[in-house]
């Protein structure tokens, strides 16, 4: 009998909702598959074993948090982790540590998800190699940059795992690796905190082993995205109920108990906040991560670091 580790999401979401199997069996069955194949597939850049298994048996005892409950997910070196370490595929990064989730993370795991750890990335993004092989075959290349994400998807590591694109970096290794590959419109998963190589282009994407309601499932647990082009536009109280002002070095986040009226930061001062917090502000590492801070804030569910 196949182990767990080879459902797809949509059909371990199914046996979770149904009680029928757990997140930490699911966990478990992908981290022993990983610890066997990864030596010859090198999917892998970092791997949270027990903290994805602590992660799994809070939601086996939790009600549901969303589409993504219970279910591991990869996640690109492109993109920022609080809990581990982001080189973006160079060793000018190694050991970085970023401040917070990129938000298409904080969002996946807010509806659930269990992030395994971080997939293998090209150095940057761009064309120097990692260390990944094409499961199919391992003297082939896995294509990149999302070299890892599509691996391990392939391989049967995880169902799931974000993956960057700027030209074909999701769709190409989908291709090289058959498994699926979604590339959304541009700007529908927001890309702050992935590390940028074209803003006009850059696109946070998902590979999956098979699409529609995979890919439907992940695309629906970034349901409180906002476009990051232009993120002053998102920035109202009617939407959001929070504001978010820099004074000097310090971070003022105000949350609004009347929020009806008001379209803009500005017109806060007609606004009874029902809290205050200040907190000292962190120069941003991407000049859209301010407008990541306010979607989460927005939602409630981090804080600064």
């Amino acid at each position: 009998m196949n182990k767990l580790n080879h459902l797809s999401a949509t059909q371990a979401r199914k046996q979770l909702a149904a009680r029928t199997i757990t997140s930490e069996q699911l966990v478990r069955d992908c981290l022993e598959h990983i610890a066997t194949r990864e030596p010859a597939v090198g999917a892998w850049m970092h791997l949270a074993k027990d903290a994805a298994l602590s992660r799994a048996r809070e939601l086996d005892q939790a009600p549901s948090q969303g589409l993504l409950h219970g279910i591991p997910i990869g996640v690109k070196d492109l993109i920022d982790t609080v809990d581990m370490p982001t080189s973006y595929g160079t060793p000018i990064y190694a050991n970085h540590q970023p401040a917070w989730d990129a938000p298409c993370v904080a969002m996946a795991r807010a509806a659930g998800a269990v992030v395994l750890g971080k997939t293998v990335t090209t150095e940057l993004a761009y064309f120097t190699p990692g260390k990944t092989a094409n499961p199919r075959n391992v003297a082939h290349t896995p294509g990149g940059s999302s070299s890892g994400s599509a691996s391990a998807v392939a391989d049967n590591m995880v169902p799931l795992a974000f993956g960057s694109q700027t030209a074909g970096s999701v769709i190409r290794p989908a291709a090289f690796c058959g498994v699926v590959g979604y590339k959304p419109s541009f700007g529908l998963i927001s890309r702050v905190g992935a590390k940028a190589l074209s803003d006009t282009l850059d696109t946070i994407g998902v590979l999956a082993r098979i699409g529609g309601k995979d890919m439907a499932m992940t695309k629906h647990s970034q349901r409180h995205q906002h476009d990051t082009q232009h993120p002053s536009h998102d920035l109202h109280f009617g939407t959001l109920d929070f504001g978010l002002f820099l004074i000097d070095r310090t971070v003022l986040l105000i949350r609004a108990t009347n929020a009806e009226n008001s379209t803009h930061p500005a017109a806060s001062a007609a606004i009874a906040p029902a809290s205050v917090r200040a907190v000292p502000w962190c120069a941003p590492p991407h000049p859209q991560s301010t407008h990541g801070l306010v979607t989460r804030f927005a939602d409630n569910r981090c804080s600064v670091q």
